[in-house]
C-alpha cells in the first residue's frame, strides 16, 4: 500500500516573476537599515585650558579631581572653547578614552557653568 501525500499547490504564475523582486527589497530593507543611535552622553565639567606649545596646543578639561582630558570637537566648538579658557564648563562627550598617558574626551556639546556667589 502506498501512502501518498498531498501534494503543495504550486505558485501562480503572477507571483513567480516577482520572486526576484522582493528579494531585493528585502535586502534594500537590511541594508538601509541602521542600529539606534545612542544619544546618551557623558557629562563631565571642570576648567578650560590649553595645554602643550606653539604651534600645536591642545584644547584640555581640568576637572575637580585634577584629571585632565584631551578635547576632540569641532573646529566650531573648539574656538568657543578657547575663548573660555580658565572658566569652568560642562561638556556632553558622546566618548572618553582613559589610559595612563592620555585621556581624551570627544565633545558633542557644552554648557558655561556660572560662577557661583
Amino acid at each position: 500500500m502506498k501512502v501518498r501525500l498531498p501534494s503543495h499547490p504550486h505558485p501562480s504564475p503572477i507571483a513567480y516573476p516577482l520572486r526576484p523582486f522582493y528579494f531585493i527589497l528585502l535586502i534594500l530593507s537590511l541594508a538601509c537599515t541602521r542600529p539606534p543611535a545612542n544619544t546618551a552622553s557623558i557629562v563631565i565639567q571642570g576648567h578650560i585650558l590649553l595645554i602643550g606649545h606653539d604651534p600645536f596646543p591642545q584644547l584640555a578639561l581640568e576637572d575637580t579631581t585634577g584629571t585632565v582630558y584631551i578635547l576632540r570637537c569641532t573646529e566650531e566648538t573648539r574656538n568657543k572653547l578657547e575663548k573660555l579658557q580658565g572658566q569652568r564648563v560642562r561638556l556632553h562627550c558622546s566618548s572618553i578614552l582613559k589610559n595612563e598617558h592620555q585621556n581624551q574626551a570627544t565633545v558633542k556639546h557644552f554648557e558655561i557653568i556660572e560662577k557661583e556667589s
